[in-house]
């Protein structure tokens, strides 16, 4: 990871988004968008070109699966994670098969920026 490794958040509760912001800008990732639906996740992935989303599963508009499918067609080279409050057992292998690079439960969301940091440190 470098300091220029941009993110995108994407998840419907405002106080979520900042939470998982802030703990990926102290781990030294820029912010370039936020987003609280689908298809302003999308919007927002084509107009910026994060190297990270971090996608909710769960949006007011559907997310899930689809928007996974969506977001890798857009962003090829991206790394995808799933975070979300559903159990990742029950989840992480329809995500994975769908494009999402890793699920991860939100549990520790000032965390975050070190887990993804892990995860680009891990990817070939």
């Amino acid at each position: 990871m470098t300091p220029q490794t941009r993110f995108l958040v994407v998840d419907d509760a405002e106080d979520v988004r900042l939470l998982m912001g802030l703990g990926l800008a102290r781990a030294g990732f820029e912010s370039v968008a936020e987003a609280g639906t689908a298809a302003d996740a999308l919007d927002a992935a084509r107009a910026t070109h994060p190297d990270v989303v971090l996608l909710d599963l769960v949006l007011p508009d559907g997310g899930g699966r689809a928007a996974i499918v969506d977001l890798r067609a857009v962003l090829p080279d991206a790394l995808i994670v799933v975070c979300s409050g559903l159990q990742a057992r029950l989840m992480a292998s329809d995500c994975l098969a769908a494009g999402a690079d890793a699920y991860l439960e939100k549990t520790d969301l000032l965390g975050i920026g070190h887990m993804v940091t892990e995860l680009l440190r891990d990817r070939p």
